[in-house]
């Protein structure tokens, strides 16, 4: 019974940090969007030069 709990415990341990990673990923994903939403809103109003100048 021991190595049972032994092996679900460092399931546990591991699955936790995972969880945060997970969820720091869909956070930069969604920024970036949001990041990306911004600069063809700004476009928009700008005309292509505001595209111009932030791809280079």
């Amino acid at each position: 019974m021991k190595p049972l709990a032994t092996a679900l415990l460092l399931a546990a341990a591991l699955a936790l940090p995972a969880c945060n990673t997970i969820q720091g990923v869909g956070q930069d994903i969604t920024r970036t969007g949001e990041v990306l939403e911004d600069l063809f809103t700004e476009a928009d109003v700008q005309g292509d030069e505001a595209v111009s100048l932030y791809i280079g």
